[in-house]
């Protein structure tokens, strides 16, 4: 024992996990469920285990989970999220209103919209959110200023 250098070791496991990012870096975007290659903008990652899933996997482990009546995997924030996307994505983007009340910002299209009993006219552009009955401007999408010149 001459030499008193001291020599550090990463775990075992950590020398593992390094090993194992690098392989599935080296495979780009690789399903590791069905093993395609797909472009990473059909592909969903997983931020914690980095794994990438690509869309059709993903369909069909949901439909199969719909099917055997398994919805426990979602969360109810998860069903309202996916809720909101879905009615999102059924309004034509150039259609889409979202209420300008930060405490409510909920989406509407322009077609659903009611105008205001109180200030409706046939050139107002003066409307009311369906949610919090706030009064906005259609054309700005901000708070009413119908009283401003």
């Amino acid at each position: 024992m001459e030499s008193s250098d001291v020599v550090l070791l990463a775990n075992w496991n950590d020398v593992n996990f390094a090993f194992k990012l690098a392989r599935e870096a080296e495979q780009g975007d690789i399903c590791v469920i069905c093993s395609e290659e797909t472009v990473a903008e059909r592909m969903f990652f997983n931020d914690k285990c980095l794994h990438r899933h690509c869309f059709s996997c993903v369909k069909n482990h949901v439909k199969a989970k719909l099917d055997s009546g398994n919805v426990k995997f979602l969360t109810p924030e998860l069903i309202e999220m996916w809720k909101q996307k879905m009615r999102e994505d059924s309004i034509p983007a150039e259609e889409r209103i979202y209420c300008p009340y930060p405490k409510c910002s909920i989406l509407m299209s322009k077609t659903e919209l009611s105008r205001s009993a109180n200030e409706a006219s046939d050139q107002s552009n003066v409307r009311t959110c369906i949610k919090c009955c706030g009064l906005f401007c259609i054309d700005c999408k901000v708070p009413s200023h119908s009283v401003l010149s």
